[in-house]
């Protein structure tokens, strides 16, 4: 007997091949496959045993009635029956029977429904080779997910012609939908198992047949009144509640809980099958607002509670279960993800979500997954079934962590969802990886958002770790350059989460950064081929691709391989272009600030290919523009990445720096280097007055940098010095010395004037004037840090002074003496 379990089971059909498989329309003779046994009717044979039958006992009473009808001379009582559903007469268990006849029985009644093989384990149908179809994604019922004909059914095996002439078009016209349904539920509600059994296959078959659809396509029970929809689907309903209680006292080792396993698989079916129609989605729908979504709670609660999974050890699926977990995901889907066109969508939506958003249903569906994560030893086709149901359960998992608390998030990661995603990632199929890609998002965004520390940090490292450790990266980078540009999207979401992770110095980032750069560049590309988008839909989406990749550069580039690889790429020039299209189009976007922290990370001194970098960043040609585009319009931390990146081009090419940078303007005109600095100087000091606040830092090292990066420009170009000095006059920049408590800008503000009027006295003219700013100069230098350069700073300023005196003495005929 088959059973339902999690673990390898073959069924005695599972070896056949398609080959032996005949449409039930061309069957003129047993089949092969299945025992033959002297009561099956096949029809009349011309040979000697048929011609002069004899009834011997031990048979059953269905074979009796044979026998009779055979030497009758008139056709046998079931044959009578053969294109009606299901056959009309029942055995009486009360007939007369036979004194040879030792071994019949009442259980044997139930013949007319199950035929005489009752009681062996041939009579149960597996779902191997000709088992009913199978309910799998995109609505495809195909046996056991397979591309095998539809019209195959082990029903077709039976005594019972009539599963053959539901399938045939031509007998389609002679059901009537609702009779059938009402016999249904009759038949439903009979004590015996079996009879319950042959029903379900019957209608099943007769439902997804093409007896079950019209000629203009629509399924033939659409029409059926809205009461009869309603009882079918309670009466469903009805009998899969019955079984989980009656599997919940069962053990797994009991027979009978095999029988109930099939029945429910088979009840799974049939609703999956009638629910997806619109007709019959209302009535479901209905059901579960009126029970205040108890229905679906059986559903739920229908889903198998596997042991947890070894993550190391594939336990391949019976082909049964995949077929029956098919269909319960895609009900819970259903629910979960209402049509837009249903009523009162919202509510069935908050039922579904409300019912699963708890830790032990959340534990059955990733335990599902992590056992679909082995299935990988199987058929293809058999591998394309489980690969559906893995993307429903995918897309289920999806919509729970999305709006589940913490609980839930936290029994996910303790059942290793990150792995099981990844173990389930199918390069090659553009569907299953936008699931994958999509959940892996949200796992991740629902970890940083709802954690709070310490306890996130822990989570967050043990979930990029399984990331990294499942070749996440690797995998992830694969579909950056995907057709869809939400799989793009989404993967690229996935990388900027877990790119910053400190365990991705020990891989090999080679490839990831290949294909991230091909894909940057295809982007760009395509925002420049981009001529018609009137709403701007097609440019927001690039632009958004464009900020992801630049945003993962940010964080690999502080790895030295990456480093090194991104100056041969020459992604700097690249940075640049993105700093100007940002501009044009008037957006700060996400990519400015990653663009100049990539030019930052690559410009370290402990770059081997720094030198490199410089000379891309220089001799660029808007480079300097860029810069300083972002020096006069930019936000504080692009000003001060900007202010670092030009602080570092000092030691490079001297000379193009000195052309380039000196002569540059904003992109407004009103604005250069000088101008530029000198005001954000006088903006920035204040805060900078009181070193122990907290801003203070970022104001200490942007107004430190700015001094160093004028006194650069100034010592380069004679022209940009006489500016320079002229603008620090007008502002007065170098007395905010008297005010300021930090000693490294302290210090760069000396540097700065020593340098500045020795090559221009009118400088010193001023600061000798200015008695507060050399009793400040006498003050730093008892200051151990300051002492030299001040001193030496107050000496050049007395020493000008001096000089001045000296040359107006001698000017007006005084001698030097006198003075």
């Amino acid at each position: 007997m088959t059973t339902m379990n999690y673990s390898t089971h073959n069924s005695p059909s599972s070896s056949d091949s398609d080959d032996e498989r005949v449409p039930p329309a061309q069957q003129s003779a047993p089949n092969p496959r299945f025992p033959q046994h002297p009561s099956f009717g096949y029809g009349n044979t011309s040979s000697p045993a048929h011609q002069q039958p004899s009834f011997s006992g031990g048979r059953s009473y269905y074979a009796y009635q044979q026998f009779q009808a055979q030497r009758g001379g008139g056709q046998p009582q079931w044959g009578q029956n053969q294109n009606q559903w299901p056959p009309t007469q029942k055995p009486d268990p009360d007939a007369y029977v036979p004194q040879g006849a030792v071994n019949f029985s009442q259980s044997q009644t139930a013949n007319w429904v199950n035929g005489p093989m009752y009681g062996s384990s041939a009579a149960l149908p597996s779902y191997h080779g000709s088992a009913a179809p199978s309910v799998i994604t995109n609505m495809s019922y195909r046996t056991n997910g397979l591309e095998t004909d539809d019209n195959m059914s082990l029903a077709s095996y039976s005594q019972f012609s009539s599963v053959s002439s539901l399938a045939a078009p031509e007998k389609s016209a002679e059901k009537d939908p609702e009779e059938i349904a009402s016999e249904l539920l009759g038949f439903l509600k009979d004590s015996d198992r079996d009879v319950r059994r042959r029903a379900l296959t019957l209608f099943f078959r007769f439902i997804t047949g093409n007896a079950g659809r019209h000629l203009n396509r629509t399924h033939c029970l659409a029409g059926i009144n809205e009461l009869l929809k309603r009882e079918l689907v309670e009466s469903i309903l009805e009998h899969v509640k019955t079984n989980l209680k009656n599997l919940s006292t069962l053990k797994p080792e009991n027979q009978e809980r095999a029988r109930i396993e099939w029945e429910q698989q088979y009840l799974f079916l049939i609703l999956h099958y009638l629910i997806i129609r619109h007709a019959f989605t209302r009535v479901f729908f209905q059901q579960i607002e009126g029970s205040r979504g108890a229905a679906f709670h059986l559903v739920i609660h229908a889903i198998p509670n596997f042991p947890p999974q070894h993550r190391n050890l594939p336990s391949p699926l019976q082909t049964e279960m995949i077929q029956f977990l098919n269909a319960l995901f895609l009900i819970i889907r259903l629910v979960m993800k209402p049509p837009s066109d249903s009523a009162n969508e919202g509510a069935i939506r908050q039922f579904g979500l409300k019912i699963c958003r708890v830790p032990p249903i959340v534990e059955r569906i990733s335990r599902v997954l992590g056992i679909l994560g082995g299935q990988n030893a199987l058929g293809e086709r058999v591998q394309k079934a489980c690969g559906r149901l893995r993307r429903n359960v995918i897309l289920c998992l999806h919509e729970v962590l999305r709006s589940g608390g913490t609980d839930c998030l936290r029994t996910a990661f303790t059942e290793g969802i990150v792995e099981n995603l990844m173990r389930s990632l199918d390069l090659k199929d553009a569907t299953s990886s936008q699931a994958v890609v999509e959940a892996l998002s949200v796992v991740f965004k629902e970890a940083n958002r709802r954690f709070a520390e310490p306890e996130k940090f822990e989570i967050l490292d043990q979930i990029y770790r399984d990331f990294l450790v499942n070749d996440g990266l690797r995998k992830i980078s694969c579909l950056v350059n995907s057709v869809s540009m939400q799989i793009s999207e989404k993967a690229l979401l996935c990388l900027c989460y877990t790119s910053s992770h400190s365990s991705l110095r020990n891989y090999d980032l080679s490839e990831p950064v290949d294909r991230l750069f091909d894909h940057l560049k295809n982007v760009a590309q395509r925002r420049a081929d981009l001529k018609v988008d009137p709403n701007g839909t097609s440019e927001e989406r690039l632009r958004k691709l464009s900020n992801y990749t630049l945003s993962v550069f940010a964080m690999l580039s502080k790895h030295p391989s990456v480093r090194i690889k991104l100056a041969y790429l020459r992604i700097s020039s690249f940075c640049l272009q993105c700093l100007e299209m940002s501009r044009m189009m008037h957006s700060n976007s996400d990519s400015v600030e990653s663009a100049l922290i990539i030019m930052n990370n690559l410009l370290n001194e402990k770059n081997p290919q720094v030198t490199l970098v410089r000379d891309q960043i220089i001799q660029a040609p808007a480079g300097s523009r860029v810069l300083l585009d972002q020096l006069v319009a930019g936000e504080f931390a692009n000003k001060k990445r900007a202010m670092n990146i030009l602080c570092r081009l000092k030691t490079g090419s001297s000379e193009s720096l000195g052309d380039s940078f000196c002569a540059a303007k904003s992109s407004d005109g009103r604005h250069d280097f000088a101008t530029a600095l000198v005001n954000l100087i006088g903006q920035f000091f204040d805060p900078c007055r009181h070193p122990c606040e907290c801003p203070c830092r970022d104001y200490v090292d942007f107004l430190a940098n700015a001094f160093q990066f004028l006194k650069t420009l100034a010592l380069q170009s004679l022209v940009f010095l006489d500016h320079t000095v002229q603008r620090v006059r007008e502002n007065n920049v170098i007395k905010h010395l008297c005010r300021c408590a930090n000693p490294k800008v302290c210090q760069a503000i000396i540097d700065f004037a020593t340098e500045l009027g020795t090559r221009d006295y009118t400088l010193f003219s001023d600061l000798s004037s200015d008695h507060n700013f050399t009793m400040r100069l006498k003050q730093l230098q008892s200051i151990p840090e300051l002492g030299r350069s001040a001193g030496e700073l107050l000496s050049r300023i007395q020493n000008y002074s001096l000089n001045t005196d000296l040359a107006s003495a001698m000017a007006g005929g005084h001698s030097y003496s006198s003075y």
